[in-house]
């Protein structure tokens, strides 16, 4: 993920065209966010194991429905960069990419 952080305007320059390098910060929060969903992976399998999929579940539901109102309410108002650190801190177990299942 680090060489992802330091090489993402060059490969999105590369990618999509010069037009798009000014969503090298956006890109660079993304990249926390997935490492951040990555690790929660762990956790939810931990859950798992100890065969407690309803509680993933039941906070997976939780974390989107907070992060989908969140969203609605902050992207309007401050715009994508200033709401992109909101999927930095959904509760345990679930953050960011976990909750989608993938």
């Amino acid at each position: 993920m680090c060489r992802l952080w330091f090489a993402g305007a060059p490969l999105l320059r590369l990618a999509y065209g010069t037009e798009f390098s000014a969503a090298n910060t956006i890109f660079r929060l993304l990249v926390i966010e997935a490492s951040l969903g990555a690790l929660s992976q762990v956790t939810a399998q931990l859950y798992l194991s100890h065969n407690r999929p309803g509680f993933v579940s039941t906070i997976q539901v939780c974390v989107l429905g907070a992060t989908l109102a969140a969203l609605l309410l902050l992207v309007p108002a401050y715009g994508a960069k200033k709401a992109q650190p909101l999927h930095f801190s959904p509760p345990a177990p679930c953050a960011g990419s976990v909750c989608w299942g993938e």
